[in-house]
């Protein structure tokens, strides 16, 4: 009723429904941001899957060091602990370098794109350090068991 008696008095003024607009404006930012989650998402199996694959290509030198330690007299213990060292520091590497390229992305986009500020969260970093860290620990070390259960006179009457 306020729109027709507002439009009937005054004809050349336009009314425009703000709950419509604000509806509409809501529903697009809610796309944008499932749209940049499945990107997120999507980037971060493709990084796990790129992740797996430089370990396991790395897998049978992995299986030569171990033995020549275990030659050496290296208890099983021992190896573990040489691996997880290795690991450590390939997840310690990669986490940090995905959360510079992400912070530089985020920032990228927030500061051009969306014309807003950028803010630092430190408990982002961390969780990216450490989820890295632990993926690469986790995958590496799955990786390596098989390599320390083989028996050294396998290994160097094969090669």
């Amino acid at each position: 009723e306020v729109f027709k008696a507002i439009t009937d008095r005054f004809p050349n003024v336009s009314v425009i429904g703000v709950r419509e607009v604000l509806q509409n404006v809501s529903r697009n930012l809610s796309r944008l941001g499932t749209t940049f989650s499945v990107m997120a998402g999507l980037a971060l199996v493709v990084s796990l899957l790129v992740l797996s694959g430089a370990l396991s290509a790395d897998q049978h030198r992995r299986l030569h060091d171990a033995v020549i330690f275990k030659v050496c007299g290296a208890a099983r213990r021992d190896i573990v602990f040489c691996f997880t060292y290795e690991f450590l520091f390939i997840g310690l590497f990669a986490g940090a370098i995905a959360a510079v390229a992400g912070g530089l992305a985020a920032w990228g986009i927030l500061t051009q794109l969306m014309d807003t500020t950028f803010t630092v969260y430190p408990a982002v970093i961390l969780t990216t350090l450490g989820a890295s860290i632990l993926l690469t620990l986790i995958l590496g070390l799955l990786g390596t068991w098989k390599a320390l259960g083989q028996s050294p006179s396998f290994y160097l009457r094969e090669n």
